[in-house]
């Protein structure tokens, strides 16, 4: 679902019906996947990250897999700049 990528940012992939319901207010990523607060991609969605790109995967028919968005975020860097 996710991956470190060599310049700081990250890869999420969600499936393309996930993405349809979230526009439309009917769910999203973190009570879908029922990701806890220690959970990496819920920091992530949570913390301000900014959509740098975002791609169709195709479906892999075989593996009944549905077709996916692969977004690549990267930190907010005003988070840097703040008072600690």
């Amino acid at each position: 679902m996710y991956r470190h990528l060599a310049n700081g940012n990250v890869e999420i992939e969600v499936p393309t019906w996930l993405v349809l319901d979230a526009l439309s207010g009917r769910s999203n990523v973190i009570d879908t996947f029922e990701l806890t607060n220690d959970d990496p991609v819920r920091r992530i969605l949570t913390s301000g990250w900014e959509i740098t790109s975002a791609r169709v995967v195709q479906g892999d028919i075989r593996q009944e897999g549905p077709p996916r968005i692969v977004l690549e975020l990267r930190p907010d860097f005003r988070i840097f700049d703040r008072d600690p």
